[in-house]
């Protein structure tokens, strides 16, 4: 086990352990980079020694089965009832996977304080509520999905800020709306905001105008702090 702590990736995509045994093999692992528990069966909870990794810059935790997450200085999860708290975690990640899980409610506004983020997927889950206006803080970020929830309201005009990103979805969920207008948009395939309610504007080809007067997108606040790129 002492040859753990100098290891950097650590892949267990589903793989069925007991918790104790997986504590055990990274709890001395604190030079850990990227973790994949993908599919992962824990018989429990996610482990407390996940509070230890903090070095870790991706974290996949997809169809983990998870029920819920709230997200503030760290990430707290629920796995099977019982809450298990990530703290420190938030400081380092730049690629977070949550995707096929169980999550429900709306998607915290404190979101918009993983500024390091470069990769977040919150696909496949039932998220419901508007998508916060604080996605638009993470100026980093070069893949957002948040397809296959059910998600409301409109896109955020915010996400404009978003210069850095490459890919992005919210197709299957309940958005309407027009889609915020910008060259970044523009760019994205028609598939990424395809099966939602009056969704329309490009990327789309649906026409806002089909759907007769649909409220406009509000305008950004001219001190809006998301205006202001952080470097790299």
């Amino acid at each position: 086990m002492a040859q753990l702590s100098q290891l950097k990736s650590f892949d267990l995509h589903y793989a069925s352990i007991a918790m104790p045994n997986f504590g055990e093999l990274i709890a001395n692992s604190t030079e850990l980079r990227e973790l994949s528990l993908l599919g992962v069966a824990f018989d429990s909870i996610v482990p407390p020694s996940l509070t230890n990794l903090s070095c870790l810059m991706s974290l996949q935790l997809s169809d983990c089965s998870l029920q819920e997450t709230s997200i503030q200085d760290s990430i707290v999860l629920t796995f099977k009832g019982i809450d298990r708290e990530l703290n420190g975690v938030l400081t380092t990640l730049a690629a977070i996977d949550l995707s096929s899980n169980r999550f429900r409610g709306a998607i915290p506004d404190l979101i918009g304080e993983l500024i390091l983020v470069r990769y977040l997927n919150l696909s496949h889950n039932n998220f419901t509520g508007s998508m916060p206006p604080s996605l638009g803080n993470l100026n980093v970020i070069e893949f957002l999905y948040l397809s296959s929830n059910q998600l409301t309201s409109q896109i955020p005009r915010e996400l404009v800020n978003l210069h850095f990103l490459v890919n992005f979805s919210v197709a299957d969920n309940k958005l309407d709306g027009a889609i915020p207008h910008s060259e970044q948009f523009n760019s994205f395939e028609n598939s990424s905001c395809l099966e939602n309610i009056r969704l329309c504007g490009a990327p789309l080809s649906k026409k806002c105008e089909e759907y007769g007067s649909l409220p406009p997108q509000p305008p950004l606040a001219k001190n809006d702090p998301t205006s202001v790129d952080l470097d790299e």
